[in-house]
């Protein structure tokens, strides 16, 4: 009896270990490669944290979930990957088309980079999308001056 109990718990246990292990044991590139298509690809050990599995996955099912890219782009910039949580949120919001927040935390994520040239892009497309939002012309000029123009 023993036996069979140790039997069965072995296999239930090997079997949660394998559905569980997908962000350890699969590659992100392939598993999200539509995904990567959309916000840009992600260094693969960034990829493997759990909570960023989870985002990526929630972006592959709602290809423009805001809720998801804002967390993700959270926890990239947490761990360290600022540039790829701007380049994800500035590249969401060309292929989805909002929000507009995520303009103006690219736009300050670059200029914390200094990568004046790039936010002044984003800038840009920021004025486009809201002409008459205030943060846009202060961002744009704060990005203008970093450039020397």
């Amino acid at each position: 009896m023993f036996r069979l109990f140790c039997v069965v718990a072995l296999v239930f246990t090997a079997s949660f270990g394998s559905a569980a292990a997908g962000y350890l044991d699969e590659n992100p590139d392939e598993v999200f490669e539509s995904v990567y298509e959309r916000i840009g690809a992600l260094p693969v050990q960034a990829a493997r944290d759990p909570f960023v599995w989870l985002r990526l996955q929630e972006l592959k099912r709602e290809p423009c979930d805001q809720k998801s890219i804002e967390d993700l782009a959270l926890m990239l910039g947490s761990l360290g990957y600022r540039r790829q949580a701007a380049d994800s949120l500035y590249r969401f919001v060309l292929n989805c088309g909002a929000p507009i927040t995520a303009l103006h935390r690219s736009i300050d994520i670059y200029l914390k980079l200094t990568d004046y040239p790039k936010a002044v892009e984003v800038a840009d497309e920021f004025m486009r999308r809201a002409p008459s939002n205030r943060d846009a012309h202060y961002l744009r000029g704060l990005a203008m001056e970093g450039v020397k123009d």
